[in-house]
């Protein structure tokens, strides 16, 4: 079936190609002419930012910029509907080349205009003052990639997305720095939220992109406060597509390409160079030195057929010289990427609907390695009375992941540690051929050792109300669930390689894990809007409940049947360290919220907003249950002061700032502050034994967030936007797991340890470098940073996580990331070991008691400097975008698995160690020390840095690429009408990444790159 669809999919993707193709030069004489305009609140003549303007079937529209600005492809004639949040819509037909358009506010024509809302907490007056970002949904949808938030990375200032390269992991998401002492998402990691509705980070990474109207990115207090404490790392929130009055609207869209290999992480030795390195370390059981004249001297001194022996050797290497097999091409392969997304929607005056399906498929970097994905979703809206709306939610979605990591053989390790003189099979008998690099062992023993394969199901449903008590008075309401089902099974076969030592009752591994996630959301708020003369008021006040449920259960047993994958094929009769073994995990938590908030703006030009958020989590013991978020706000537009009206240069400028407070319960779990019992697997006197699952804290408290933030907004020359904001946020009371004696039975517990600062500066500057008739340049560039600093230790200057440490893990008025090293003098040319130079100055070696002076900062082991460049040019109906990612001022320790020595030499190793090594007395101007390594020196050169070890992790990757081209509607009416919109388009992801330094080590953290062929129908 999946073969057919890709088979189908293509053949109308090339017939639509040679379509357009006879149509093209037909198409560029009948190009719709390019609009232009600008759109303002009717009383202030503030431009209006994200106000969309929109076909009635939303086939062709767009939306403002940060200056109220749009361009437009369209007919003279042509009728749009312009609208906004907090506005009356309005009806405007293109009949001049430039517009300018005043919208009313919405509460000044109550009578009049009904504004529904899709997320009750998404509220107009947060905008005063919060600092808030949207993402262009409408470019990200169509881009090749399963993974949503890897949509979001260079998008957004201060929004970071780091991806580990692997298909189907989770990718790590942070808002303006890493906020807690402690490592990990559940700390650190944003609130995600759906239609107003909370939702785990993992539901958020199965939804389906092109389901969205629109994604923002909250940042500070005064954007986030309305969450609680639910919200100090930031939220992410995102509103669903819903339908319109008028005739339903079939949309479909199809992409097919290719997912290629991406870079080899670090270059390795190729047949010459490796047979060579085994020479000159002289270990045995390696062809380079086995079949080397070295060798036949020393073993073979006396023999008569000594040069015989040399010379046949000679043969033999020779031979394996002409040998150079590209392991990371065989073993690393181009996969393929499809998808097919279709969608309906439309509606009448009182019922709308918008119903959508998509399928993803797309093959990883090893055979057996990819990710399936279907989604589903149903938006409904109800009038049921003039002033009463109802909306009725509910999506869905499955995945299924496979893949071959896990096992200690998997092919992207296999890459680096096979020789480049192996070879898979014998080129004349065909049998697979015995490894030097895995004595004894094929490459077909080395496969398929392992496999895993997880399911993820997901249901989600939400009803929302909005109800207009009275003039200006608003009840919005939300309830809803969120259920997630994931489910893992890994398995070792039992007739794998490795099973080999074992008994044949004992042969074969099995995991398999369950876990269950459900979320309750209950959300009710009242709005009140006054506008009177020149004075426009807001309050709100809303209650919510947040209930959640974490079901899990794991199971892993050994000796399987041959033939069943199931726990059912576990050998339940095995003693001791392989007898089955069972873990569960079952915890509720549960949250109610009151809040309230208000907002003020006089003239259009002066705001003040604030709002409260009390919070009650069962998390918490009952005399710290109850935890505030709290944030005031001001700001000045300045748009309509004199000096601005009659500056040539400047054409909008405004203030903000914002400061506000929040409690942080983010990763805190239960049995960190009180006792929380679990039963132990074994029994005694047949009773069973309850554990203590923690050493906890009863003087824990959750960690305190403080934060500022000043923004500003400069429209320059009518054409350039630029954004900037300062800010800072204090985490006080910042928690981690610290070691205490072990007396206690327990070897960690949380506590409060000290206070961790985050501050930094975003700069956006985004407009239009050309727009001229039918060409137009539109481009955003952007540069942030963000450092933290450890402000306080409660319990001394540093904090060390083990007694032996001579470097401390943190530091007050030092980075938490910093990394410290020794100051490197080279690999001394006597002995090939490191020198390094001491706190006095002194050259010191491997015998040297280390000091804490002898240490130096080297660098960051996060970037502090983070940046994109975003770019789209459109001529006429093609369009082209590039988008650029960048990081740099990091650096990380050389990882130089792959420098061999005598233990692993039978591996391949890197490239240019032969020449790089120490070998003997004399060699000057080495990187590598030698391989006769004293276990002293051994410590400090495996477990310190020094300028020699280190690297900049600065890189360059080009995020997205594409070029499409849209069918004008004079061709689209040949079809009499029945194709409204037309496009076809060829993509890439990840396509080139520049990195300063090449050697990564491993795979990890590189993405592949993403080719595809797409269509683009709706009818």
């Amino acid at each position: 079936m999946k073969r057919l669809m890709r088979n189908y999919g293509t053949k109308i993707v090339w017939l639509l190609i040679l379509i357009i193709s006879k149509h093209l030069v037909y198409a560029q004489q009948t190009m719709e002419s390019t609009f232009h305009g600008v759109v303002l609140e009717a009383r202030s003549q503030n431009p209006i930012p994200g106000a969309n303007i929109y076909a009635k079937d939303e086939t062709k529209g767009c939306v403002t910029d940060a200056n109220g600005k749009f361009h437009l492809e369209a007919r003279q004639g042509e009728t749009f509907t312009v609208s906004s949040i907090g506005f009356k819509s309005q009806t405007i037909t293109l009949d001049k080349k430039h517009l300018t358009i005043e919208l009313e506010k919405a509460m000044e024509s109550l009578g009049e205009v009904q504004v529904v809302a899709k997320n009750i907490n998404d509220i107009d007056m947060r905008k005063m003052a919060g600092a808030i970002e949207s993402v262009d949904i409408k470019k990200l949808s169509s881009r090749p990639e399963i993974n949503i938030a890897n949509l979001l990375q260079g998008q957004v200032p201060g929004l970071v997305v780091t991806s580990t390269g692997e298909l189907g992991t989770k990718p790590k998401v942070r808002i303006r720095g890493t906020s807690s002492f402690r490592e990990g998402d559940a700390a650190n990691e944003p609130l995600y939220v759906l239609d107003g509705m909370i939702i785990s980070s993992e539901a958020f990474f199965t939804l389906n992109a092109e389901d969205f109207e629109s994604i923002k990115v909250l940042k500070d207090a005064a954007a986030t406060a309305l969450y609680g404490v639910k919200a100090a790392n930031g939220v992410i929130e995102i509103t669903s597509k819903r339908g319109f009055e008028g005739k339903t609207q079939v949309s479909y869209r199809y992409n097919t390409g290719i997912t290629f290999r991406g870079t080899r992480g670090v270059e390795m030795m190729d047949s010459e160079e490796k047979l060579e390195l085994e020479r000159l370390l002289k270990m045995s059981g390696t062809p380079g030195y086995e079949y080397s004249a070295d060798y036949f001297l020393k073993e073979f001194p006396n023999n008569p057929g000594l040069d015989a022996m040399i010379a046949n050797g000679q043969i033999k290497l020779d031979s394996l010289k002409n040998i150079n097999t590209d392991w990371f091409k065989k073993l690393i392969i181009n996969n393929r990427y499809s998808s097919h997304s279709l969608s309906l929607k439309g509606g009448t005056a009182k019922n709308k609907h918008y119903y959508s399906v998509k399928y993803d498929e797309q093959g990883g970097r090893v055979e057996g390695n990819s990710v399936q994905r279907f989604t589903g979703r149903m938006n409904l809206d109800y009038t049921l009375a003039k002033d009463l709306h109802l909306s009725f939610n509910t999506s869905a979605a499955y995945s299924l992941t496979q893949t071959p990591y896990g096992s200690s053989n998997n092919p992207t390790t296999l890459v680096y540690d096979l020789n480049p003189y192996e070879q898979h099979y014998n080129p004349v008998s065909g049998e697979p051929t015995t490894l030097y690099s895995y004595p004894n062992q094929t490459l077909d023993d080395l496969l398929n050792q392992y496999s895993s394969e997880g399911t993820s199901k997901r249901i989600y449903s939400s009803l929302n109300m909005n109800w207009r008590i009275a003039k200006g008075l608003d009840l919005s309401a939300i309830v809803g669930g969120d259920y997630l089902l994931k489910e893992n099974t890994s398995i070792i076969r039992p007739d794998a390689y490795s099973q080999n030592i074992f008994k044949d009752a004992e042969k074969g591994e099995l995991s398999s894990k369950k876990n269950t996630n459900f979320n309750f959301t209950s959300n009710y708020r009242l709005n009140f809007n006054r506008v009177w003369n020149k004075h426009d008021l807001t309050t709100s006040f809303s209650y919510d409940y947040f209930y959640e449920s974490i079901d899990n259960l794991g199971i892993k047993g050994y000796g399987l049947a041959s033939k069943v994958s199931t726990p059912a094929g576990i050998n339940q009769g095995l003693e001791g360290h392989k007898r089955l073994s069972m873990s569960s995990q079952k915890q509720k938590t549960a949250q109610m919220g009151i809040g309230a908030a208000l907002g003020y703006s006089y003239n259009g030009t002066y705001d003040i907003y604030g709002s409260y958020k009390a919070d009650a989590s069962s998390i918490m013991p009952a005399d710290k249950r109850w935890n505030t978020a709290w944030s005031i706000g001001v700001g000045w537009e300045l748009s309509n002061t004199e000096f601005i009206m009659n500056s040539s240069w400047i054409s909008r400028l405004r203030l903000k700032a914002s400061y506000g407070y929040t409690a942080n319960l983010g990763g805190i779990a239960p049995s960190s502050v009180m006792p929380i019992y679990s039963y132990n697997a074994d029994t005694y006197n047949q009773s069973r034994i309850l554990d203590l699952n923690d050493y906890y804290n009863e003087d824990l408290k959750p960690e305190q967030a403080r934060s500022y933030n000043f923004g500003i907004v400069i429209g320059l020359f009518d054409n350039l936007i630029l954004e900037s904001s300062v800010y800072r946020r204090t985490t006080e009371d910042a928690l981690l797991s610290v070691n205490i004696p072990v007396s206690n039975g327990y070897s960690t517990m949380m506590r409060n340890v000290g206070v961790l600062k985050n501050e930094g500066i975003e700069f956006r500057l985004s407009g239009d470098l050309i727009d001229k008739n039918t060409l137009r340049w539109n481009s955003s560039i952007s540069i942030c940073y963000n450092q933290n600093e450890v402000l306080d230790l409660y319990d001394g200057k540093e904090y060390y996580s083990n007694n032996q440490n001579i470097i401390p893990d943190m530091q007050e008025g030092e980075p938490l990331d910093l990394i410290y090293g020794l100051e490197s003098l080279g690999i001394h040319s006597i002995d090939g070991l490191p020198r390094y130079l001491s706190a006095t100055g002194e050259q010191i070696d491997y015998t040297h008691n280390l000091t804490r002076e002898d240490f130096k900062v080297l660098g960051y082991g996060t970037a502090p400097y983070t940046g994109f460049f975003n770019n789209t040019i459109s001529y006429k109906s093609f369009t082209f975008n590039f988008d650029f990612y960048f990081s740099f001022g990091g650096i990380a320790k050389y990882n130089r698995s792959y420098v061999r020595d005598l233990d692993n030499a039978n591996k391949n190793a890197v490239k240019g160690q032969t020449t790089d090594m120490w070998f003997k007395v004399g060699d000057e101007n080495k990187i590598y020390h030698t391989v006769h390594v004293p276990s002293a020196a051994h410590t400090i050169i495996s477990y310190y840095s020094s300028t020699k070890t280190v690297y900049k992790t600065d890189y360059l990757k080009l995020n997205s690429l594409s070029l499409s081209y849209r069918l004008p509607a004079t061709v689209l009416a040949k079809t009499n009408h029945f194709v409204k919109y037309a496009s076809i388009s060829a993509r890439a992801e990840n396509l080139f990444t520049y990195r300063v330094e090449k050697d990564k080590a491993s795979l990890n953290g590189i993405e592949q790159p993403v080719v595809t062929l797409g269509i683009s129908l709706t009818f």
